[in-house]
C-alpha cells in the first residue's frame, strides 16, 4: 500500500513528441529545474541522447501555476560534448543549475569519457551562462572535479547550493565496479564538500551516505530545503534488480542524515513508464504545488515525469 503524499501525473515532456521526425533526440535524463519567477515559469534542463548515445543538454519550460503545461522549449542544445580526447567528449549530462551572486547561472554537469579497460569515467565540469540560461560557455576544457586516489573513476552527479556566500556540493564518488555475470556497473557513495567560489573545490570530501545492504550505488542527489527538516532525495541502484529506486532521508546536517520520511516516498509503477525503474528526483516549490520531476524506465527513455503535492 502506497501512502505517499505525492500524486503522479505521468510523462510531462518527451523530446520525440516535440522535435521533428528527422531529429534523433531521445530520452530526457536527470530533470534539473530552476524557477524563473520573473518569467512565471520553471525551466527544467535535461540531457537527451543522439543516435550515437552521446548526451546533449536542452531545456523545457513549464507554467509556474500549471506545472503540467509546456510553455517553451529549446530546439538547439545549450551544452554539447567536448572535443576528442577531453573528459566530456562522449557526452554531457546536466545535474545542477545554480544562480550565483554574479548574476550568472552555473551549470554543473557530468562529462562522459569512454575508456578501453573500464567502461567509462565520469567527472564534473562547469558551464556558465550570463544571459539567463539561454546559452552556456564551458568554464574549462578540464573538469572542476579531477580524479583522486580515492575516487579515480567517478566524481559526478553533483547537486550544488549557493548559501550564505558559500557553495555547497553533494556529489557521488567512487572507484570500483560491480561485476555480476555479464553485468558491469559502477559503485559510488554520496559525498559533501564546500567552495568559496563554486569553481575551485577540494580534493577531499566528507562521506554522507554509503549504499544500503541491498544497494550498490547512489545516483544524483537533490535536497528540498523548503521542507523542514530538509529532505534529501537520491536514487539507489538495487542489487536484486540492478535498477534505480528513489529514496529519501532527513538531512540533519550537511553531512549527517536521519530517518526516511515514508510519506514522501515515490514508488515504482504500476504505470508502464516507471514500473521497472524510478530515479533522478528533483523537487521545487511553486505557488500552488510542490513539484517533483523524475525519470522512469531506463533512466529517462520515456521523458520527464512529474508528481505534485497541492498546498
Amino acid at each position: 500500500m502506497n501512502n505517499s503524499l505525492w500524486k503522479k501525473h505521468g510523462i510531462i515532456f518527451s523530446p520525440p513528441n516535440f522535435f521533428s521526425s528527422s531529429s534523433s533526440n531521445s530520452f530526457a535524463i536527470a530533470p534539473t529545474p530552476i524557477v524563473f519567477k520573473n518569467k512565471d515559469c520553471v525551466r527544467v534542463f535535461y540531457t537527451t541522447l543522439n543516435s550515437s548515445n552521446e548526451g546533449f543538454v536542452y531545456w523545457v519550460e513549464f507554467d509556474i501555476n500549471n506545472p503540467g503545461t509546456v510553455v517553451n522549449y529549446a530546439t538547439q542544445p545549450v551544452l554539447s560534448p567536448g572535443l576528442s580526447g577531453f573528459f566530456d567528449n562522449n557526452g554531457v549530462m546536466v545535474t545542477s543549475v545554480v544562480e550565483t551572486n554574479l548574476n550568472q547561472l552555473y551549470m554543473y554537469y557530468v562529462g562522459f569519457e569512454l575508456l578501453k579497460n573500464i567502461p567509462y569515467r565520469l567527472l564534473v565540469g562547469l558551464a556558465i551562462s550570463s544571459d539567463g540560461g539561454d546559452s552556456f560557455e564551458k568554464y574549462s576544457t578540464q573538469p572542476i572535479l579531477e580524479r583522486t586516489t580515492a575516487e579515480p573513476f567517478f566524481r559526478g552527479g553533483p547537486f550544488v547550493r549557493y548559501h550564505n556566500g558559500n557553495y555547497q556540493m553533494w556529489y557521488v564518488g567512487g572507484g570500483s565496479w560491480l561485476y555480476e555475470s555479464q553485468f558491469i556497473s559502477p559503485q559510488y557513495s554520496l559525498k559533501y564538500m564546500e567552495s568559496q567560489n563554486g569553481i575551485s573545490w577540494p580534493h577531499e570530501s566528507t562521506l554522507v551516505l554509503n549504499p544500503s545492504k541491498d544497494g550498490y550505488a547512489i545516483g544524483r542527489p537533490w535536497i528540498d530545503f523548503e521542507n523542514q527538516p530538509p529532505l534529501l532525495y537520491f536514487s539507489e541502484r538495487k542489487l536484486n534488480i540492478f535498477k534505480y529506486r528513489i529514496q529519501n532521508q532527513i538531512l540533519e546536517g550537511n553531512d549527517k542524515i536521519g530517518d526516511q520520511l515514508m510519506e514522501y516516498s515515490l514508488q515504482a509503477g504500476p504505470e508502464k513508464y516507471d514500473q521497472n525503474e524510478i530515479c533522478y528526483a528533483a523537487v521545487v516549490d511553486l505557488p500552488k504545488y510542490k513539484v517533483l520531476y523524475y525519470n522512469g524506465n531506463n533512466k529517462g527513455e520515456f521523458g520527464i515525469a512529474f508528481a505534485t503535492i497541492k498546498k
